[in-house]
């Protein structure tokens, strides 16, 4: 490359240059200064809310609560006076041994209780059947009552002791 031809890039270069910053003048609008905001006349607050008089809300509140109250203490007080009711019992399973399926139920004071059918429940009452898993009964008030059971017991039964041998087993004399 000899040096007249480095001069002409050169100079077509500057010439390039010149051309692009006079386009820029001619066709490129400069920004003007910002504009400031106008302001308003009324500017925004959080708006408030009136506050009530904590007397008349404690007002509001007794005679209408957001939650269930409690009873008036004399009404508390008759009714702990009224006898307690016991609570009837519940049947918790079957239980199946050789003389019979029996039911079993959890009374309140007294823990669990075997039944057959025709026995008399505590409290009241009267087992009419006990079957598979289901137990039928009547209860203290004469409603009859029907369970079936998701569990089955298997009474254990203590089995008579094995009878003693009655004479020695034989010994195995003179082999050796």
């Amino acid at each position: 490359m000899s040096a007249l031809s480095m001069w002409r890039l050169l100079l077509g270069a500057l010439l390039a240059l010149a051309l692009g910053a006079m386009a820029n003048f001619a066709f490129v609008d400069v920004p003007g200064q910002p504009v400031a905001p106008r302001a308003t006349a009324e500017d925004w607050t959080l708006p408030q809310s009136p506050r009530p008089a904590p007397a008349a809300i404690e007002a509001a509140w007794e005679k209408n609560p957001p939650w269930p109250q409690p009873p008036p203490p004399q009404e508390v007080a008759a009714s702990a006076v009224a006898a307690p009711e016991v609570p009837a019992p519940v049947p918790v399973g079957v239980a199946r041994s050789r003389h019979g399926a029996r039911a079993v139920f959890s009374v309140a004071g007294a823990g669990t209780v075997l039944l057959r059918a025709g026995d008399p429940l505590p409290g009241g009452g009267r087992v009419l059947r006990v079957s598979g898993l289901s137990v039928e009964w009547r209860d203290a008030k004469g409603e009859r009552q029907q369970r079936e059971m998701f569990n089955s017991y298997q009474i254990q039964e203590e089995a008579a002791p094995a009878p003693a041998p009655a004479s020695k087993p034989p010994t195995r004399k003179g082999r050796r």
